[in-house]
C-alpha cells in the first residue's frame, strides 16, 4: 500500500497532465496583451482556486472560492491541493493546445502558530514553465466573520505579463496582494465576499462572491480587474473528517465568453 507521500506524487503527475495540451500552431489567447497576464487569468493557484478552506486552514465544502483571484482563507494543516485546467479561446470546452491555454498547480499548506502558509508550484503553460506563489493568512478566533491574507503570485517575477507573441512578455509578473474575506450569514449557508488589491496582476481592485447552494455545489463570480468571470464548483468528499480525500471540478466562463474548466484533488 502506498504511503501518503507516494500517493501525492502519483496523483500530482495525473492531475498536472491535464494542464499539458498538444502544442502546435496556436491561435492567439484572447486574454493576452501588454500587462494582461494571460498566464494567470485561468487558474490562479492561489487560495480558493477550485477548492474551499475554512478559517483554520482545513479544506471546507462551504468555504469561499473563486478562479483567478485569491480569497483570504488559506490552506494549512499539511493539506495538499492538486489541480489542472484549461481556458478555451471560445465558448466551448477545448483541450487542443492550439485553441486553449492549460495550467496546473500543487499547493501545500502548513500552519505555524496563528498563521496558515501555503506554497504553490504553478505550471503556467503546455511548455511546462513554472513559477511559485506564496500566501499567508492570520488565523482569527473561532466564529470570526473576517479573514485577511497577504501573498505573492510568481514571487520570482519570471512568468511573463503579456503572452508569447508580445515583446512586453519579458516584463516581470511578480504580483503582491492583500485580500479580505467576509462571511455573510444570510441563511442556512453563508455567502462569502472577498475583495483586494495589490501590484502588477492585482494592480486593479478585484473581488469575488461564492455561495454553497447544495452540499456538493457552489456558485461563484469574480471581477478580476479585467472582466467578470463566473461558474460552478462541484465537490465530492471520499470519506469523513477534515482530512478526507476530496475531488473537485470547476466549470465557468471568463469575461462571460471563454469556457474554463478544471479538475482537482485534495489530500
Amino acid at each position: 500500500m502506498m504511503t501518503r507521500n507516494e500517493t501525492v506524487s502519483v496523483v500530482a503527475v495525473v492531475f498536472l497532465c491535464t494542464a499539458v495540451s498538444v502544442p502546435g500552431m496556436a491561435q492567439r489567447d484572447p486574454t493576452s496583451g501588454p500587462n494582461q497576464f494571460p498566464q494567470f487569468r485561468n487558474l490562479s493557484g492561489l487560495a480558493g482556486c477550485g477548492y474551499g478552506a475554512d478559517l483554520q486552514g482545513y479544506r471546507s465544502l462551504s468555504g469561499p472560492v473563486a478562479l483567478s483571484t485569491p480569497v483570504a482563507h488559506t490552506l494549512g494543516r499539511g493539506m495538499v491541493q492538486i489541480s489542472g485546467g484549461t481556458l478555451s479561446f471560445h465558448s466551448l470546452p477545448e483541450i487542443n493546445g492550439r485553441k486553449s491555454n492549460g495550467t496546473g498547480f500543487i499547493t501545500v499548506g502548513a500552519t505555524l502558530s496563528r498563521i496558515n502558509l501555503a506554497g504553490t508550484f504553478f505550471i503556467k503553460s503546455s511548455a511546462l514553465d513554472q513559477v511559485f506563489h506564496l500566501q499567508a493568512q492570520y488565523i482569527p478566533e473561532p466564529g470570526a466573520k473576517w479573514a485577511f491574507s497577504l501573498g505573492g503570485q510568481d514571487i520570482q517575477g519570471r512568468g511573463g505579463s503579456a503572452g508569447d507573441a508580445f515583446l512586453e512578455d519579458t516584463q516581470s509578473s511578480q504580483s503582491l496582494f492583500g485580500v479580505l474575506t467576509y462571511r455573510w450569514d444570510a441563511g442556512r449557508r453563508p455567502i462569502y465576499l472577498s475583495a483586494g488589491i495589490g501590484t502588477r496582476r492585482f494592480g486593479r481592485p478585484f473581488g469575488s462572491i461564492s455561495h454553497q447552494i447544495a452540499a456538493p455545489l457552489r456558485i461563484w463570480a469574480e471581477s478580476d480587474g479585467y472582466g467578470v468571470n463566473y461558474g460552478l464548483l462541484g465537490v465530492c468528499r471520499l470519506g469523513r473528517g477534515v482530512r478526507a480525500m476530496e475531488l473537485n471540478a470547476t466549470v465557468g466562463l471568463v469575461k462571460g465568453q471563454y469556457f474554463v474548466f478544471s479538475v482537482g484533488m485534495g489530500l
